[in-house]
């Protein structure tokens, strides 16, 4: 980021550099730099927020979420993507199946969020039917719980408060069942008082 703030200066004069710490060269180089899927995506969204606004400057923050959420209408279990030799091309694709156009890295990252968050809330329905049960929280644990954004979409999609963490919950679990199976945990009980 100290290039992008020293760089609007950069090109009236190379002494803001100089204060900076910033070579000439590092700020050219950074200048023409392949833009990152991410920062794309930070663009796009960026870009949307600032046009909803302009129109609406009186939304607040959950109207301008459920506007951005309007990009969405993928089924994330369909079979075609468990291995297809492109997922952006049958993300595109199925997108376009249900008259879905993402036309930037962005809108689809949001279509493919979204279409997440869905499943999960439809998850959530799905097994409460099952139960009977009324569920009022989600922990999402392995390293996708570290996704902050996913996680809000989930708890808007579903309803119900999410819990992140823990970030090694995926691995812990998959360690405590080859221990059960190579025989140095007894059962689940047993796996589950090693951790602490």
């Amino acid at each position: 980021m100290l290039f992008k703030k020293v760089g609007i200066y950069c090109k009236k004069s190379h002494t803001l550099c100089k204060l900076g710490g910033v070579s000439r060269a590092a700020y050219y180089k950074w200048l023409n730099r392949e833009i990152s899927e991410n920062e794309l995506e930070n663009q796009w969204i960026a870009t949307i927020i600032e046009r909803i606004h302009n129109e609406s400057p009186d939304k607040d923050y959950r109207r301008i979420r459920d506007e951005l959420e309007r990009y969405h209408g993928i089924d994330v279990n369909d079979k075609r993507f468990l291995n297809p030799e492109s997922m952006i091309a049958e993300v595109l694709s199925a997108a376009s199946e249900k008259g879905v156009s993402p036309k930037s890295v962005g809108e689809l990252i949001q279509c493919v969020y979204q279409s997440l968050a869905e499943c999960y809330a439809d998850a959530i329905r799905t097994l409460s039917d099952i139960t009977g049960k009324t569920y009022t929280s989600l922990n999402i644990v392995g390293g996708g719980c570290q996704d902050k954004y996913l996680n809000a979409l989930t708890a808007d999609s579903t309803g119900i408060e999410v819990f992140a963490g823990p970030v090694e919950g995926t691995a812990i679990g998959n360690l405590n069942v080859q221990m059960i199976a190579g025989g140095e945990f007894a059962n689940l009980t047993e796996a589950r008082a090693a951790i602490m």
